[in-house]
């Protein structure tokens, strides 16, 4: 048994997830339910998670992990809750466990909500070194104007989703009519600010990371390549409908070896003034061997067949391996610290 095993210490793993229920009336980009958890994903887990010697229990949302908080002292909390459209949802998680001690895997809530916002992952991306495309926020329709002289192409995505949320085959916007009405549509359906950001040919990569004590931390460069072309996303947004239609035309290769230094120490900065997120990836571009940030996902989806899980292929890491390195990145609790059990201000 491989030594990242061999030190877990928890008794068991609670795992936070809203199921999906897809939605066949809708378009992929469409729906807001894409950053919930598909029954399978969630068997997935259970499976590796019990095979490392722990039990699991499945709470389906926040309030139910507040509700038992107490019992969970010795347990570690996952969260892979999508919620659905507040804006502070993935937060919600780890500001519970904060508040009772728990011991939790990711972000804490700033980081959360850090990662959450492009604007702000953005400017943090840029003050660690990394590149990112130029971008506009339009925050109303008032804003709309501004993306008349944007140079094209360019992108229109929701300021605050994740998954692909609200980015499907409009969203690459080549001439200047279509691109103010996708946007002007954009704020109306997903009542947020909206980004514009410039469309980077590339090839598409993910920079997979989990943190973790001493040795047991690891990162891999994965390229994601669609139906063996190699020059696709030179014309393509990996968008909501690849992400759901990957089955037999997505490949992921491991590309560690072209990813330059400076890139690489970029992203390490990037994650230490984000804070400890555990595990997850730095989504982007890769032109000439340079990396152009897009985004950070703090809480990548963890199926086996997934970018994330696949990129560690290389490493002769079994899924089951995986997972047991993700909870040894725990930011471990303070029982100690909760709140008394009588539901009555201290010292009263």
């Amino acid at each position: 048994m491989p030594d990242a095993v061999q030190r877990l210490d928890f008794q068991g793993v609670v795992i936070v997830a809203d199921l999906i229920v897809a939605d066949q009336y809708l378009s992929p980009h469409l729906r807001r339910n894409l950053e919930q958890t598909d029954q399978r994903t969630l068997q997935n887990l259970n499976d590796a998670i019990t095979s490392l010697g722990l039990h699991v229990v499945h709470y389906s949302h926040p309030k139910l992990l507040a509700k038992h908080a107490r019992r969970h002292a010795g347990d570690v909390v996952l969260s892979i809750f999508g919620g659905s459209t507040s804006r502070s949802r993935m937060a919600l998680v780890p500001a519970i466990c904060e508040t009772f001690g728990l011991s939790f895997i990711g972000p804490d809530a700033y980081g959360r909500i850090v990662c959450q916002d492009k604007e702000v992952s953005k400017a943090l991306a840029t003050t660690a070194g990394l590149k990112t495309p130029p971008h506009r926020i339009i925050r109303s329709t008032s804003d709309l104007d501004s993306v008349s002289d944007f140079t094209l192409p360019y992108v229109v995505k929701p300021l605050w989703e994740g998954s692909s949320i609200g980015i499907g085959p409009e969203s690459l916007v080549t001439d200047r009519q279509s691109g103010r009405r996708v946007a002007e549509q954009m704020l109306e359906r997903f009542d947020q600010p909206i980004m514009v950001e410039s469309f980077v040919r590339g090839r598409e990569v993910s920079w997979c990371y989990i943190e973790g004590p001493r040795s047991t931390g690891i990162r891999s460069l994965a390229e994601i390549v669609w139906d063996g072309q190699q020059d696709y996303f030179d014309r393509h947004l990996y968008d909501a409908h690849h992400k759901l239609s990957a089955e037999g035309r997505k490949a992921i290769r491991n590309i560690s070896h072209e990813l330059q230094q400076r890139d690489a120490s970029a992203m390490e900065k990037l994650l230490a003034l984000v804070g400890p997120t555990g595990y997850g990836r730095i989504d982007g571009k890769l032109i000439d061997g340079s990396f152009i940030f897009l985004e950070i996902t703090p809480d990548a989806w963890l199926g086996p067949t997934g970018t994330f899980a696949c990129s560690f292929a290389d490493y002769g890491l079994s899924f089951d391996q995986i997972i047991a390195r993700i909870l040894l990145s725990a930011r471990r609790g303070h029982p100690s610290r909760s709140p008394n059990d009588s539901g009555t201000p201290d010292g009263t």
